[in-house]
């Protein structure tokens, strides 16, 4: 059978063939931070030119993640030219989300392979001079979020971090549909909140088990009128930011998601390619402290 990769074996592969982002979840993994796990699977294998033949491969491989009922799955681009320190990659690529079961994997597999040949990635590709283009695929468990978002350690200052987040799954803020609360707080000590802003969210975005996909529902009364960012998740997810400086070195531009027993989850971490990102806090345009 062809060889595919968990994501514990991730970071015992080359980078530069199967990519920064399952080789840096895979060394988060073995560091001890919580990850949901996947299956790589490489460039090799997609690249098959026998459809039957990888057809067979890919169901040989997916089979074992497919029988799990209680489990939903992403389904992404893990290349050599993307979540690396000069080639960020971010949105180039297309993703599927809420998956369940071995037939729908598969066909998620391979309309995410087909992005190798779409105009955008050829012209991305085209732009930074790569020659040639690996394109594996990734499975990643899902997590059924409380809530979730994204953070930069290091920014706007040093010993500090910026994060924006909505409840539910965090789709929204990386596509930018909503306005995601925000806060800004120390990386260490008391982890004090210097600066937040209340965010407009409309829908809460879920996985859902006993269905294939992704669920909205309206927001409660209550839950409109929540921080995301309350002081006692600011101090965990301050620990959180830390841990992941920590164990990369250098600015990261970190995908969390909280899930409903408490755990932070480090979803996709990846080097802050644009060095002027937020680098003082008189960029964010807060002016005083938003409480």
């Amino acid at each position: 059978m062809a060889q595919a990769f968990y994501l514990i074996e991730a970071s015992e592969q080359p980078i530069d063939l199967y990519g920064g982002k399952v080789w840096r979840l895979g060394y988060g993994m073995k560091q001890g931070m919580a990850v949901p796990d996947g299956l790589l699977i490489p460039h090799e294998v997609m690249s098959e030119e026998d459809a039957a033949a990888r057809a067979s491969i890919l169901e040989e491989l997916i089979q074992p993640l497919g029988s799990k009922d209680q489990v939903r799955y992403a389904v992404r681009s893990s290349s050599t030219f993307e979540d690396n320190l000069y080639m960020s990659g971010a949105g180039i690529f297309s993703s599927e989300l809420g998956i369940q079961g071995t037939e729908a994997l598969i066909s998620s597999v391979l309309k995410c392979w087909e992005a190798v040949h779409s105009p955008l990635v050829l012209k991305y590709a085209e732009r930074f001079q790569i020659a040639k283009l690996r394109l594996n695929i990734f499975i990643q468990e899902m997590v059924d979020a409380k809530r979730s978002g994204v953070l930069i350690n290091n920014r706007p200052e040093q010993e500090m971090f910026i994060a924006e987040g909505v409840l539910g799954l965090g789709l929204d803020v990386v596509s930018g549909e909503v306005t995601p609360d925000l806060v800004v707080a120390e990386l260490i000590g008391t982890a004090r909140c210097l600066h937040r802003r209340k965010g407009k969210q409309n829908l809460i975005k879920q996985v859902v088990l006993d269905q294939e996909g992704l669920t909205a529902r309206p927001l409660s009364a209550a839950e409109a009128e929540a921080l995301v960012f309350d002081d006692e998740f600011v101090q965990r997810l301050a620990r959180f930011a830390a841990s992941v400086l920590d164990k990369f070195g250098i600015e990261q531009e970190v995908e969390w998601a909280e899930d409903n027993q408490g755990t932070i989850w480090l979803i996709q971490t990846r080097p802050l390619t644009s060095k002027n990102t937020y680098k003082n806090i008189a960029s964010l345009g807060l002016g005083e402290s938003a409480f």
